[in-house]
């Protein structure tokens, strides 16, 4: 095995990750000193690749807003993982071969049976937004037995159609845009809030602010909420298994 790795993760704009700080975390605990995380901010990803090719000098990366999906034509090899998705946020590198995982599954799976516990499992969820996060959502509640449908401006319901009535008896609400992150401060998706109430779980897939305006709403009315912080970790987790495999 391998005892210094060379990662990092690969996006636009992500000078507030956490990424580096949970990697960090990772290599002291397991005793993978010089080993370095770096962030790959780029405007473009077909330049990166290139690099890759040419130089060989990472082991792997994580992949983020807004190439999670970009990264695929680039790639030698998809894992069945990435393949149901439809969008990658791991790559590994070896021996010139790059091949595609996706640990957001994983990740958004053990960050609701954390925030459940022993409790029963939601009986329905809306996932907001239809990127390559939503994707990963929609499959883990696919295999975790829960029905869900997509709210978006492009596809399944509109936000236009979201009832207070249809959000009302939703018991799991799921958003997976970057509203009110980091890059769009403030901002929440259109939504009847009023008809939110206790009885229901909020997620937000951001966790920079740690309460964004969608959390905020829930707390505002009663409402279980969580943030994405756990599911980062559990997916850094997944990603440095495929890493280090």
């Amino acid at each position: 095995m391998k005892r210094v790795y060379h990662l990092g993760l690969l996006g636009r704009d992500i000078g507030y990750s956490r990424s580096p700080e949970l990697f960090a975390e990772i290599f002291q605990r397991e005793g993978f000193d010089g080993s370095t995380y770096r962030l790959i901010d780029r405007p473009e990803v077909g330049p990166f690749f290139t690099e890759i090719r040419r130089t060989a000098q990472w082991d792997g990366f994580n992949v983020t807003t807004p190439y999670k999906t970009a990264v695929i034509p680039y790639l030698d090899r998809l894992d069945p993982s990435a393949s149901a998705v439809g969008a990658v946020n791991c790559v590994t590198c070896r021996e010139g071969i790059l091949t595609g995982y996706n640990t957001d599954v994983e990740g958004f799976a053990v960050s609701l049976r954390e925030e459940i516990g022993e409790g029963t499992l939601p009986g329905c969820a809306l996932i907001l937004g239809s990127g390559g996060a939503s994707r990963a959502v929609r499959v883990a509640l696919e295999q975790l037995g829960i029905p869900s449908e997509t709210v978006s401006r492009s596809r399944g319901l509109t936000y236009e159609e979201l009832t207070p009535e249809r959000l009302a008896h939703t018991t799991l609400i799921v958003h997976a845009t970057p509203l009110g992150s980091a890059k769009y401060p403030g901002a929440k998706p259109p939504l009847p809030y009023d008809a939110l109430h206790p009885g229901q779980l909020l997620i937000d897939l951001t966790y920079e602010p740690e309460v964004p305006p969608f959390l905020a709403e829930g707390l505002a009315h009663g409402c279980r909420t969580s943030n994405g912080l756990t599911m980062l970790r559990a997916q850094a987790e997944a990603a440095w298994h495929h890493f280090k495999s």
